[in-house]
Order: structure tokens, then sequence, then C-alpha cells
């Protein structure tokens, strides 16, 4: 079942420090409360507020799509919608290898969790960069970020600081 506009949400998750699939890792905790802040996770009626993002020269920026595709004839592909994102890097982008952003406004004691399902391939790592976001922000991962070639679940919790400058991350 896909969710809908605004929908709460309750997930159980597992620290992925320890094993590169996430599994050994201590009893994370619950992540109950939320608001779904993008409303479109499947991408059923467009881009859900995703944009490219890189530091890079403008010539390789042009060199970096982000594109919404069809999922018809792609048999992996763990949605329903008819739709996914597809990002191919074809030169060298900053920081990494460029990527996506669906931006978040942090405040002063924020909590947003990212939910990611993508196919990183084998040898890759998802990364996780932003602007401040306040005085000791920190972005911790739930779960591996290790690719495997197939789609996995990837998790991002970010807590922003109390006080500090405060500006724009996802």
């Amino acid at each position: 079942e896909e969710p809908g506009r605004g929908d709460d949400w309750q997930l159980r998750v597992s620290k992925g420090d320890q094993g590169a699939q996430g599994d050994k890792g201590a009893t994370g905790e619950t992540l109950s409360g939320g608001k779904m802040m993008f409303a479109d996770p499947t991408f059923k009626s467009g881009m859900n507020s995703i944009v490219k993002y890189s530091n890079g020269t403008a010539a390789n920026k042009t060199k970096l799509l982000v594109e919404r595709i069809s999922t018809s004839g792609l048999t992996d592909v763990p949605t329903r919608s008819g739709y996914c994102i597809r990002v191919t890097c074809g030169a060298a982008q900053s920081p990494g290898h460029g990527g996506v952003c669906q931006g978040i406004a942090s405040r002063a004691g924020a909590v947003f969790v990212q939910k990611i399902i993508a196919k990183i391939p084998a040898g890759y790592t998802l990364e996780s960069i932003s602007n401040q976001m306040g005085t000791g922000y920190k972005h911790e991962f739930l779960t591996s970020r290790a690719g495997t070639g197939k789609y996995e679940t990837y998790l991002i919790k970010t807590t922003c600081g109390a006080t500090g400058s405060f500006s724009s991350g996802g």
C-alpha cells in the first residue's frame, strides 16, 4: 500500500553500525509521530520535490541526469506506481558523484528521517551532505550505506542542533 499525503507513520529500525547489511547492530529506536513532508514517494505524479545536486562545473552538471521514468519493462522496481527516478552520472561531480536533493529546512532541535529506496551499484555508498543545521548537528545512517546492485532501503536520521546557524539539507 502506498502512503498518502501527510500520513502519520511509525517505524522500528535496527541500527546498522555493524555488518554490511545493517542486521547486526543494536536494536534501534521507535520513530513515530512523524509527518510525511513529501506527498509522492512513489513518483506517481512527478518528481516529489527531488532535484539534481552538484557543485561541479557547469559542463559537468549537464552530464548528471535526474529523470522520472516509466517502470514498464523493469522487473525489479519495488513500486506499483509505474514510475521511478533514475540518476545517471556521466562526468565527475562534486561532492562525490553528485546526486539528488529533496530539500529540508533545518530548525533548532528538529529531527528528520529520510527513507530512500534505491538501487545503488555494488562498490558505491550512499552519502548524506548538507549545509549547517545548527551547532553539533549530525547525520546518522540507521541502515547500511553500501550499494548492493539491488533495490535496498536506506534510512538517514538528521538531528539539528539547538543553537547556531540553520540552513538546508536533504
